[in-house]
C-alpha cells in the first residue's frame, strides 16, 4: 500500500460526502484503540476541508480487514471507515464513534492510484 489511495465516502443515499486522497504510512500512530495503528497521511480532501476529520487519522490492517479512524487520537470522538481489501481496492461502511455508539452513515470505496 505504498501508492496514494483515493477514498470516496458516500452518504446513505449514495451521494458523495467526501473524497480523500491518502497515503498509508508505516509510522506508528497515537490511538485510543489497542492494536498496531499506523499514521494515515491525508494528502487532499474534496470538498476542501472535512467535517469528519477531527483529529489525527490512522489505520489498522489485519489480514484483509481495514479500519481507518479519521480521529484516532481522540478517545470517544472518532470517525471510522471499516472495510475489506480486495484485489482492486477496499469497500465498507463508515460511522461516527462515541461512548454512545454510532449509526452507519453510508458506504465508502477506495482504490490505489498508480503512477504509470
Amino acid at each position: 500500500m505504498n501508492e496514494p489511495w483515493v477514498l470516496v465516502i458516500l452518504d446513505n443515499e449514495g451521494s458523495i460526502k467526501q473524497r480523500l486522497t491518502v497515503k498509508f504510512t508505516e509510522a506508528v500512530a497515537d490511538s485510543c484503540s489497542s492494536g498496531d495503528w499506523r499514521v494515515l497521511d491525508v494528502v487532499n480532501t474534496y470538498p476542501n476541508g472535512s467535517d469528519i476529520i477531527l483529529g489525527e487519522p490512522a489505520y489498522y490492517l489485519s489480514g484483509a480487514a481495514l479500519i481507518v479512524d479519521l480521529s484516532a487520537n481522540l478517545c470517544d470522538a472518532g470517525y471510522e471507515l471499516m472495510g475489506q481489501l480486495t484485489l482492486v481496492g477496499v469497500s465498507g461502511e463508515h460511522y461516527p464513534v462515541s461512548m454512545f455508539g454510532g449509526e452507519k452513515e453510508g458506504n465508502f470505496y477506495g482504490v490505489p492510484v498508480y503512477d504509470n
